[in-house]
């Protein structure tokens, strides 16, 4: 639980990745073993929080890998939980923020001044629930489409319009569409982005847009969202955040608005 030590106070939430602190990650794998890619940390009220995305070489050359060749890898009994709880104390126990305690300086230092301790040898420093824990998300899944038309089942339809007309379009949004990479924040990005792509197509759609063009339209924008990671950002959207509309072209560099289709989806709203 958060303490309410001087140290304590100075602690503020952050997140890392190694192409960007190249030098600090180094630091921290040469006195810790710890070969990451990110972590995060967030600070709370209930709790204090780390994420952090090691390499499976580092875990097989830490003891928390029994054997790297094991399938699947994090199977229970392949994993050391006392040398996954020790890697994780080095990595907390490392100064990542200059001029802010460490998170085990800070429990040591609530220790001293009366609070309870926590495990041996590890100040006031306990979990607030089972402890770490491992998940492997280096094979990331993403929708082949992200549009279908459903048919209605025979006779349903009759007298009741063309093919398109009586269609029922099902799309794809958020996690469903692309398993997201969570050190970027890519997860709550797409899903927004996609919720507004899948309007748009259904606007255009619903204002007597054909399958072809619905299909058109949504891959479009599927086509830029695949490409969007933190190194890519710039490329990739439009800086005017402010701006973004449900017109793709509005969030998208690459993609023009078709002749009258920004104005037809900003009436239909």
């Amino acid at each position: 639980a958060p303490m309410s030590t001087a140290g304590a106070r100075k602690l503020r939430s952050f997140a890392l990745a190694s192409q960007f602190y190249g030098p600090l990650f180094r630091r921290l794998s040469e006195a810790t073993g710890a070969e990451l890619e990110n972590i995060v940390f967030t600070k709370s009220k209930g709790s204090y929080y780390f994420v952090m995305t090691p390499t499976r070489r580092c875990l097989a050359q830490c003891g928390v890998l029994r054997d790297p060749a094991h399938k699947p890898l994090l199977a229970r009994e392949n994993v050391d939980r006392a040398a996954l709880e020790a890697f994780c104390r080095r990595v907390v126990g490392f100064r990542l923020k200059e001029g802010e305690p460490t998170l085990q300086e800070v429990a040591d230092e609530a220790v001293a001044e009366g609070a309870p301790a926590g495990a041996e040898g590890c100040g006031g420093l306990g979990f607030a629930d089972r402890g770490p824990q491992l998940f492997d998300f280096s094979k990331l899944r993403r929708a082949a489409e992200g549009l279908a038309f459903l048919e209605p089942p025979p006779g349903a339809a009759a007298g009741r319009g063309d093919a398109d007309e009586v269609a029922l379009p099902v799309l794809l949004a958020g996690d469903a569409l692309l398993e997201p990479f969570w050190p970027e924040g890519l997860g709550i990005v797409r899903g927004f982005l996609s919720s507004l792509d899948v309007c748009s197509t259904l606007v255009r759609w619903s204002g007597g847009a054909s399958r072809e063009a619905a299909h058109e339209h949504f891959s479009a924008s599927f086509a830029q969202l695949k490409t969007l990671g933190a190194r890519t950002r710039t490329s990739v959207l439009r800086p005017e955040e402010g701006k973004y509309a449900l017109d793709p072209s509005t969030r998208y560099r690459t993609l023009n608005s078709a002749s009258g289709t920004a104005a037809a989806v900003a009436s239909m709203i």
